[in-house]
């Protein structure tokens, strides 16, 4: 099943301000309108997960569910963890 992404994560949403110091309703979204290549972002993670619990829950599948250090995780454990 092909499920869109809600909320969905990659398109930046309504954004308010100025060059360089924009704020968006995806918080995926940097300051200057583009998507972060290589930061993590508490706010983005979980703006992702919620758009992969919505999809889980339509599957009849239960909500993943991230440790609390998931962000201070390096990628290669992040990978490690999320195959568990």
């Amino acid at each position: 099943m092909n499920i869109a992404p809600n909320p969905d994560f990659l398109v930046s949403g309504n954004c308010t301000g100025s060059t360089g110091a924009y704020t968006c309703a995806n918080p995926c979204i940097s300051a200057d309108l583009t998507f972060p290549t290589s930061a993590v972002i508490p706010a983005c993670t979980a703006y992702a997960l919620a758009a992969i619990n919505n999809a889980r829950a339509q599957e009849n599948v239960a909500p993943m569910v991230l440790p609390t250090n998931w962000d201070s995780l390096s990628v290669p454990e992040q990978m490690l963890w999320s195959r568990t």
